[in-house]
């Protein structure tokens, strides 16, 4: 089919995870379980022919596909919700010889030197979603989420950010009082100001973000950067708790916005 073909840039992912492929369809296409591990909120069925609606509220930015193709189990190709876009997300669920595999092709980006940012801020994007999605197969499957949030623009290098988020020098300077992030090593424990401890395994790295489980809530946090347009930067904690209360989460937010601002001092530095 002419119109599933992937045209333009094209962002390819993938993961295995000891999940059944049907609960990594389902974390995909029920709008329930969309909600419990990627997208604030969801509607619509995916049934070639049907809208969809993403909503992420802490960006507050929406999204809206049509469903190109549905192949019960294994394939969902979204397109946008008019043809004037070359835009596709390919999701494909396949057995991986005792696991399962996810892909997902994101095409149809422009191919512009400038842009290069952006396209490689997608791509460790999903590389994080991912990741926070095999944590959530295989370990909260079917519990709601309470998510934390806090943002801040900034002005940086990757390569320089990302010793901020790793070595325990840097991150004694605006996070913890002690612990790193070493690349390689398999779980990762960080003591921050607040006194909280964050214990677990590594998610997803990128050289710009990292996604940790942060075993202590039942959840996980990201260290996130990305960009906001030509000239703009940002850094950004994000999380969430599996059975987190409103209130905890409310008390995290404000811990990791205070830190933000103290990693912006730094960095002006």
């Amino acid at each position: 089919m002419t119109e599933l073909t992937h045209t333009g840039r094209a962002i390819r992912v993938s993961i295995r995870t000891s999940a059944p492929a049907a609960l990594a369809w389902q974390a995909w296409t029920d709008p329930h379980h969309l909600t419990r591990w990627f997208a604030d909120r969801a509607e619509g069925q995916c049934q070639t022919g049907n809208l969809l609606a993403w909503r992420f509220d802490r960006f507050d930015m929406s999204m809206r596909y049509r469903v190109l193709f549905a192949e019960e189990g294994q394939r969902l190709v979204l397109g946008p919700e008019s043809a004037a876009s070359a835009f596709k997300l390919e999701v494909l669920v396949e057995d991986g010889g005792g696991e399962t595999v996810i892909r997902v092709i994101n095409s149809g980006l422009e191919e512009d030197v400038e842009l290069e940012d952006e396209l490689a801020g997608i791509e460790s994007g999903w590389q994080m979603a991912l990741g926070i999605l095999k944590h959530y197969l295989e370990n909260y499957w079917g519990k709601d989420r309470q998510s934390f949030f806090a943002v801040r623009e900034a002005t940086f290098e990757y390569d320089q950010l990302i010793t901020f988020y790793r070595e325990e020098f840097k991150l004694a300077q605006w996070l913890t009082n002690e612990g790193a992030i070493v690349s390689g090593k398999p779980t990762v424990r960080l003591v921050l100001r607040d006194g909280r401890s964050i214990g677990g395994a590594i998610l997803a790295e990128t050289p710009r973000e990292i996604a940790v489980a942060w075993d202590e809530i039942n959840g996980v946090i990201e260290f996130k950067a990305f960009s906001l347009g030509p000239g703009q930067r940002a850094v950004c904690i994000r999380g969430c708790g599996w059975g987190l209360n409103t209130e905890e989460a409310r008390v995290i937010e404000a811990s990791m916005e205070s830190a933000l601002e103290r990693l912006i001092a730094v960095l002006d530095q």
